[in-house]
């Protein structure tokens, strides 16, 4: 098995040296300490007496080392980020051979792909972006962007490929909590015909609300240009087709709402949602999807997502949408996302494994 390295953790192990010498450059001061000491010099001149109070002399020590550490890792953040972009950005310009990035990459010691690539396979090896992987190996892939080429390349020949991105249900606490891992596909369909645990069930903060029969507009969430690009179409396509068949079935008002990829101006879809009354939500494959179930909004489902079994999957059925149980797919959902800790400890391999076999 291979794991492609992606440039945003090949940069990584750069960054990181960089940042250490510029880190290293911080002097170690002693204010407190320093100051404490004058104080003790003074009284002694006076007195003849030398007293020092160890125990103060000792919390003193560590709060100078306190605000060190705190001035470095002020820098280190500040730097970090930034760079990373920047080394990203200029990539091709960097007078670094492959290889040279590979021997980086290990000397990173554990990393999310590296570790969760081991999990997958013990003798897992690394390659780079571009990098012809056998047909007959499977390679792990993180996120769509950048990979479009080799993903669309391996779904269609039906190659062998992991695919790690962003767990179902994020929007509920507004953290990346969970992460999905998929086996030859960009999302897992689960077979609800097979039982399911609700052990995970706890872990979700919320449950969704009751099926609603609102009467407003029908939502179409988009995808990125980058999903249709994998499909073997355009955003715009889409939206066409979707016009075509939606119009001569129903007169309702058919709202398109675009994919902001800048999280910090977008507004929350699931806020939005739960303040409406829209009649239902269409989606390719979204998390949007997801979303319009936890705000009880009926879904139609036009792709391979996680939301099918809940989702009436063809624009024909506008008219006869889904309102049925969701308990089973719930159970389900929980058994297909997992947080960076289980991804690492082998967890989650394990139990895709065996749920999702």
């Amino acid at each position: 098995m291979w794991a492609l390295i992606n440039r945003d953790e090949l940069v990584t192990g750069l960054a990181l040296r960089m940042i250490a010498r510029d880190l290293k450059r911080i002097t170690m001061t002693w204010p407190a300490t320093e100051q404490y000491l004058v104080k003790i010099r003074k009284a002694q001149s006076k007195s003849h007496l030398l007293e020092i109070d160890f125990g103060r002399v000792n919390t003193l020590l560590r709060e100078d080392l306190r605000a060190h550490r705190d001035r470095i890792n002020a820098r280190y953040k500040k730097l970090f980020r930034p760079l990373c972009a920047w080394l990203v950005q200029n990539f091709d310009r960097l007078s670094i051979s492959g290889e040279q990035w590979l021997i980086m990459y290990e000397l990173q010691g554990k990393g999310f792909i590296k570790t969760l690539a081991q999990k997958l396979d013990p003798q897992a090896m690394w390659c780079l972006p571009g990098q012809a992987v056998p047909d007959s190996e499977s390679v792990l892939i993180r996120n769509i962007i950048h990979n479009e080429t080799l993903l669309k390349d391996r779904r269609q020949r039906a190659l062998p490929f992991w695919f790690v991105d962003t767990g179902y249900t994020n929007f509920l606490t507004g953290k990346k909590t969970w992460h999905r891992l998929v086996a030859n596909n960009l999302h897992m369909i689960p077979d609800l015909s097979r039982p399911w645990p609700a052990d995970r069930l706890r872990l979700l903060p919320s449950m969704p609300r009751p099926w609603r029969v609102n009467q407003g507009a029908i939502l179409v969430v988009e995808n990125s240009e980058h999903h249709y690009q994998q499909q073997g179409t355009t955003l715009e396509a889409w939206r066409t087709f979707v016009l075509q068949k939606l119009k001569p079935q129903t007169d309702r008002l058919i709202v398109f709402r675009s994919k902001e990829l800048d999280r910090k101006t977008r507004d929350d879809l699931y806020e939005h949602l739960c303040a409406s009354d829209y009649y239902c939500v269409i989606t390719d494959a979204s998390a949007a999807a997801i979303e319009a179930v936890w705000a009880g909004i009926p879904i139609i489902t036009l792709g391979q997502h996680i939301s099918r079994p809940v989702a009436r999957t063809s624009l024909a059925n506008i008219n006869d949408l889904y309102r049925g149980p969701i308990g089973d797919w719930l159970c389900a959902l929980t058994y297909s996302q997992w947080t960076l800790a289980e991804m690492q400890s082998g967890l989650a391999v394990k139990m895709i494994r065996r749920y999702h076999a």
